[in-house]
């Protein structure tokens, strides 16, 4: 993989290391939530399958990992969650674990994490009060009735839920969608940061864009630009 740019000069432009991509991807002290996101050339965020999988270069998959392994905690809406087939996360090999948070409006929980009791504590899931008495139920017998949060009334109160994960010591989040969850937090003004890869494919069809929801337009000050895999991969900030 190669720098093609740092904002900040921490390294020259040419090829990067394992430890220089830790440097240029590490979280700021502040708490942060960085958005996660892959897109096609024409704007896709999936392939023709409809998962996002299928768009992932190697380069991006190395990000995309490094990312996990710097963070404190996954925030993903449960359509995304469902759609991927997401897990709970495994034990990292300093023996702490990632937490995986997991947003629904409707409190249905994705069946690939209806085990997640094997692995306590390693999945949140958060719903608003108004979801189903009897998806609620579900979910907390899957999970324990601590790993379930019910925040907001009819919707999911975004910024109460980041305020509550960094009192519980999950300061540095990232979001990995979809498309919906990241419109949310775009329009409650909670992304710091996006870590966008653009694939070089195109896929055409009718795929939805990195955000779903209502005009929330930002600017973004580019901080990290680099090449690997015929991909690239930057990583913006937003500017306030």
């Amino acid at each position: 993989m190669r720098l093609l740019y740092d904002s900040r000069r921490r390294l020259d432009p040419g090829p990067v290391r394992a430890a220089d991509l830790r440097r240029l991807y590490a979280f700021p002290a502040r708490p942060s939530t960085r958005a996660v996101m892959i897109s096609t050339l024409d704007g896709s965020v999936t392939g023709a399958d409809r998962r996002s999988g299928s768009i992932g270069t190697p380069a991006d998959r190395t990000i995309y990992l490094l990312q996990r392994e710097l963070a404190d905690a996954v925030l993903v809406g449960a359509g995304t969650a469902r759609a991927e087939s997401y897990h709970p996360p495994q034990t990292r090999a300093d023996g702490s674990r990632l937490t995986l948070v997991v947003v629904s409006e409707g409190g249905s929980l994705p069946p690939s994490l209806a085990t997640a009791s094997t692995h306590p504590g390693s999945v949140l899931f958060v719903t608003p009060r108004s979801a189903a008495p009897r998806r609620l139920a579900t979910a907390r017998r899957c999970l324990g009735a601590e790993h379930v949060w019910t925040i907001g009334e009819d919707h999911v109160d975004l910024a109460e839920l980041r305020a509550r994960l960094t009192g519980h010591g999950l300061r540095h989040l990232v979001c990995e969608g979809g498309p919906t969850l990241l419109g949310a937090m775009y329009a409650a003004d909670l992304i710091d940061e996006v870590a966008l890869t653009t694939a070089p494919l195109t896929v055409g069809g009718d795929a939805s864009r990195i955000i779903n929801g209502p005009a929330a337009a930002r600017q973004h000050r580019l901080a990290v630009l680099l090449e690997g895999s015929n991909t690239l991969l930057g990583l913006w900030r937003v500017q306030r």
